[in-house]
């Protein structure tokens, strides 16, 4: 599935913060569980019109983890 990746708005990076789930402000409280309630929470707040329950979890791990890095102004390093 060809997704195209967005930026989170003001609105759901706030979300993100106030769930605990923004890494830049977890420090040593990350845990796998949180990283995979970031991860939903991504993609159920950006991507909600999308059903990902049947795409590869790999997948969903990498268009989350753009979305945020994009969200913050930056880019996904290209791999030639």
């Amino acid at each position: 599935m060809d997704i195209q990746i967005k930026s989170m708005t003001r609105g759901q990076m706030k979300a993100l913060k106030e769930k605990g789930l923004d890494p830049a402000f977890m420090g040593a409280e990350v845990t796998a569980q949180k990283n995979a309630d970031m991860i939903d929470c991504i993609l159920d707040t950006v991507y909600s019109t999308i059903d990902f329950d049947d795409i590869e979890y790999s997948e969903c791990i990498r268009i989350a983890q753009e979305t945020y890095i994009k969200s913050y102004g930056r880019e996904i390093e290209k791999k030639i």
